[in-house]
């Protein structure tokens, strides 16, 4: 495919192909997944998390895009593609507060292996210095930039779930996907990043965040100005669903 594209969580018996970042109310999404699966008359043992109850499923298929599985799911004009994305702004901040358990101590003992650091405490723009060090494309999920590792800006997902706008765009999905309701709450981690943002946010974190997702701002069509953060984005479409997209590059590679 055209870009790095990491993975989809494909969910067949829904017909539903979720790329989720970290920080972007994916858990939350999933919770709706897991209620929809039930709804189908699947048993669902719960885990820990949402993330391993239905990594344990039966009912979930990780696609990545390194495998084969992975043009199955794309050349399947009957799937839904679902992406969740957020201003870089909140996401970034709602990270940090999760990390230090909203600045109440230092970074969680993962995540002081992850950025090689474990001196306490820790403010938040120096963990915005970490990231800049060992490099946001480098961490895992919840700091991946989503312009590079999604179809954003040369294909259509046929939804997008707007953070800023979540519980309306996620029944939106379900009046469109399936043919009974489900009670959408958001149950991710609250961390309140929004209404923090005067708070943590100096110029000089500012400027960091705008040099890191760059991109994000750009594809995503979310404001760089700080007093917007909280408002939706001016989402960029093409006219062409990510299957269109599929035989398209096929297309291309069969003549070369």
């Amino acid at each position: 495919m055209v870009k790095n594209i990491k993975s989809f969580k494909n969910f067949p018996d829904l017909r539903i192909c979720y790329q989720s970042f970290g920080k972007t109310g994916n858990t939350a999404f999933l919770s709706v997944i897991e209620e929809a699966l039930k709804k189908r008359g699947h048993h669902i043992k719960k885990d820990k998390t949402i993330h391993t109850t239905l990594n344990n499923s039966g009912y979930q298929t990780v696609c990545r895009y390194d495998k084969p599985n992975f043009s199955g799911i794309f050349s399947n004009f009957g799937n839904n593609f679902v992406i969740s994305i957020r201003n870089p702004y909140t996401r970034v901040l709602s990270l940090y507060l999760h990390v230090t358990k909203s600045e109440s101590r230092g970074l969680s003992p993962s995540w002081q292996k992850k950025l090689n650091y474990n001196s306490q405490p820790l403010s938040f723009e120096k963990f915005l210095d970490l990231l800049s060090l060992v490099g946001v494309e480098n961490i895992d999920g919840h700091t991946f930039p989503i312009a590079s590792s999604s179809l954003i800006g040369e294909a259509d997902y046929d939804h997008v779930i707007r953070f800023e706008n979540f519980e309306n765009d996620v029944k939106e999905i379900i009046r469109s996907c399936f043919d009974f309701d489900i009670d959408v709450s958001h149950k991710g981690v609250k961390t309140n990043a929004g209404g923090n943002i005067k708070k943590f946010y100096t110029a000089e974190c500012i400027n960091i965040v705008k040099n890191l997702y760059e991109k994000d701002f750009q594809v995503l069509g979310y404001s760089q100005d700080i007093e917007l953060a909280t408002k939706l984005p001016d989402l960029p479409y093409s006219g062409l669903r990510i299957p269109d997209l599929y035989i398209k590059e096929s297309s291309k590679k069969s003549y070369s």
